[in-house]
């Protein structure tokens, strides 16, 4: 499927907000003990990032598609305008979707760390509880 140019340059900046607002929901989930054996969040979260990055290829058709050198000069001079919005604007998605990764990263360290925490401390009970009884 083929996006008309301005098209494109609407839908990564509506893209990009749809992001930031997946983003913002994943920070304000919380991470409890259920989480961290189960990782069901952090599942549903990547599982949105193969769509995300289908956006970005399918938008990025008609960003390419500007991308000739072909015309006169003021044929290039509009097309060097629309290539600099383009490029603005998936700057914009692109550093959404970074975000994106980067929070979904953080939780994933976060929820290992409270994993082997958990198994750290459950180590110096069972020792404990070996040492008190023997």
């Amino acid at each position: 499927m083929t996006v008309e140019v301005t098209t494109a340059k609407n839908l990564y900046i509506t893209r990009s907000n749809e992001i930031l607002d997946a983003t913002e929901l994943l920070s304000k989930q919380s991470y409890g003990l259920k989480e961290v054996f189960t990782n069901d969040h952090l599942k549903k979260a990547k599982a949105k990032l193969p769509e995300f990055y289908r956006w970005l290829k399918e938008y990025d058709e008609a960003y390419t598609s500007l991308l000739s050198m072909d015309g006169a000069i003021p044929d290039l001079n509009m097309r060097n305008a629309k290539v600099s919005i383009m490029e603005r604007a998936r700057n914009i998605y692109v550093l959404s979707l970074q975000g994106y990764e980067k929070e979904l990263a953080n939780i994933e360290a976060s929820t290992n760390f409270k994993l082997s925490t958990g198994i750290a401390l459950f180590a110096v009970l069972v020792s404990v509880v070996g040492v008190a009884v023997a």
